[in-house]
């Protein structure tokens, strides 16, 4: 098969390029001119547009012109509604068009009809040409070929030199042909190459981190700017939007097909340039960036509290000063885990376990995940405590590796809060009180169902600190 990944995953001959060759040699778009003037155009056609003409009309008008052509024509029967009129390969396309501030014709949307029409000539055109291609490229992977120098950092400066002259040379012919590339732009270097994240992450951190909490893609649709290869697959990723799919976590970069590939492979590392705040990130995504199994913002006020004073009267349900959480949360999204959190910066002690609350209600998945929270509720239908308490501890050990160690980590300090209950006057059942919907919450949280569940929380949690040696300790 032309440009298929060479046999003996050579890692100068990963990424091919041939997908990219199509792209380049798709028509671009030419537009059909109305001469004639038409009432009540939409603006955002303007002279494009050819009003109320028949479908025939249409195809007769783009035909006239060369691969590339288009115009917009108004439906006869349904006035208001607008197709898309455009040839390629000799054939001509009819699709209804719409726009709603963007154009679009599916789920892609443009900012320009140009933009739009170009990307769908590209598409089919690559589509239609590479489609034995694309049919097996999913299952040619490169992806574990390009796994096994993770180990070897030394390796990884020569093979990126080596994959960028790959790509460049196997371009050369072609860039020298279409005056429109810019080889220096697109290919700037090696170390610019758009290689799976863990060629340019720390390699402790990444092999450490992975034995820790093994964790899945989170993908998300992506408009790539400039050339990118498929990580999983190594060919190009075509069109002008929404070419694949980024994982938020770690930056990978792959089709929206060789996404699916991913399923049941749960080797994301995620980075810390990807963090965008650290109040509302993933527990474990935090954790992994970060390589600890307990997030920093815990164990940094948890420290600082006991440090300070574990007899404070009211220790947790008192609230600290608003003014002071919001600095101090300011001050943790700006120094990670170099924030300071000392008495000469907050005195109050009740400020820093506002904040380590406010950071635990921020997260997306509480403390105690949403699979683990009905089978905890589950449990408590036990009439026997001492079952209940069993049935609790095997559901804790059988949690996602972050979210246990950091649960153990709170309640292990709560349990310690509850042993001076004679001066804070915060035992088990006050501290679950206050922890209860803090660390877990209903995943309908929404219904009637998930109030009538707090109770249960609360319970939940005064057992967790009641009985921390024998849920927590081996």
């Amino acid at each position: 098969m032309a440009g298929s990944v060479n046999e003996n995953n050579n890692l100068g001959n990963l990424f091919d390029p041939y997908l990219y060759k199509l792209e380049q040699q798709a028509p671009k778009p030419y537009r059909i001119v109305c001469k004639d003037y038409i009432q009540n155009v939409p603006e955002h056609y303007g002279n494009v547009c050819h009003g109320p003409i028949s479908r025939e009309a249409g195809n007769a008008l783009v035909t006239k012109g060369p691969e590339g052509s288009y115009l917009i024509r108004e439906s006869q029967r349904q006035p208001g509604t607008y197709t898309l009129v455009f040839l390629l390969d000799g054939s001509v396309k009819n699709y209804r068009i719409y726009y709603n501030g963007t154009h679009f014709i599916d789920t892609k949307e443009y900012d320009t009809l140009e933009e739009l029409v170009a990307d769908g000539l590209i598409t089919l055109y690559v589509e239609s040409r590479g489609r034995e291609h694309i049919e097996a490229m999913s299952a040619q992977p490169i992806y574990d070929d390009v796994n096994k120098i993770y180990s070897n950092p030394a390796a990884i400066e020569s093979t990126l030199n080596t994959i960028s002259s790959s790509i460049v040379d196997a371009l050369d012919s072609h860039s020298h042909n279409n005056s429109s590339i810019n080889q220096t732009s697109v290919f700037p270097g090696g170390d610019n190459l758009n290689l799976h994240p863990l060629l340019q992450a720390d390699m402790s951190a990444a092999s450490d981190m992975s034995a820790i909490a093994p964790k899945a893609h989170n993908f998300k649709v992506t408009t790539f700017k400039g050339p990118h290869w498929c990580q999983w697959c190594g060919n190009y990723m075509w069109g002008l939007v929404s070419q694949g799919v980024k994982c938020q976590d770690c930056g990978l970069n792959v089709h929206k097909l060789c996404s699916k590939k991913f399923e049941d492979r749960h080797d994301c590392v995620p980075t810390k340039k990807r963090i965008k705040q650290i109040f509302g990130c993933d527990l474990t995504v935090l954790c992994m960036a970060y390589s600890s199994n307990v997030p920093f913002v815990v164990t940094k006020c948890i420290d600082e509290v006991e440090n300070r004073d574990l007899k404070a009267e009211g220790l947790y349900r008192i609230s600290g000063f608003s003014d002071d959480i919001e600095l101090l949360k300011e001050n943790f999204e700006r120094n990670g885990p170099d924030a300071r959190v000392d008495w000469t910066f907050f005195a109050d002690i009740n400020s820093i376990t506002g904040a380590l609350k406010l950071y635990l209600r921020s997260l997306p998945v509480p403390v105690i995940d949403f699979n683990t929270y009905p089978q905890l509720i589950e449990a408590m239908k036990a009439t026997d405590e001492s079952l209940c308490v069993k049935a609790i501890k095997e559901i804790v050990q059988a949690m996602n590796p972050c979210h246990q160690a950091t649960l153990q980590f709170i309640i292990k300090h709560l349990h310690e809060v509850s042993l001076e209950q004679k001066s804070n006057k915060m035992g088990a059942d006050n501290l679950g009180t206050v922890f209860g919907p803090t660390l877990m919450r209903s995943p309908d949280a929404e219904t009637f169902k998930s109030l009538m569940e707090l109770p249960l929380q609360k319970s939940i949690v005064s057992i967790l600190i009641s009985n921390y040696n024998q849920i927590f300790i081996k």
